[in-house]
């Protein structure tokens, strides 16, 4: 979630602009940078394209504890 909004904020991109350039709804975009929901693999290939990054950058890796 954190890393989405960090790179959608450093590509210049609203919600709603990430949101049309995948074929989303801006609502959608908020509720995967609110760990609500989490985007599918096609999803994550989109986002990979739009912001100009590894698919990695998503990936959730376990918490130390």
């Amino acid at each position: 979630g954190e890393a989405l909004r960090a790179h959608r904020r450093m590509a210049g991109y609203s919600l709603d602009d990430l949101g049309q350039s995948i074929g989303v709804s801006a609502s959608t975009i908020s509720r995967w940078e609110t760990d609500y929901n989490e985007p599918d693999s096609t999803a994550i290939k989109q986002l990979c394209q739009a912001l100009d990054c590894a698919p990695s950058t998503f990936s959730k890796r376990p918490r130390l504890r």
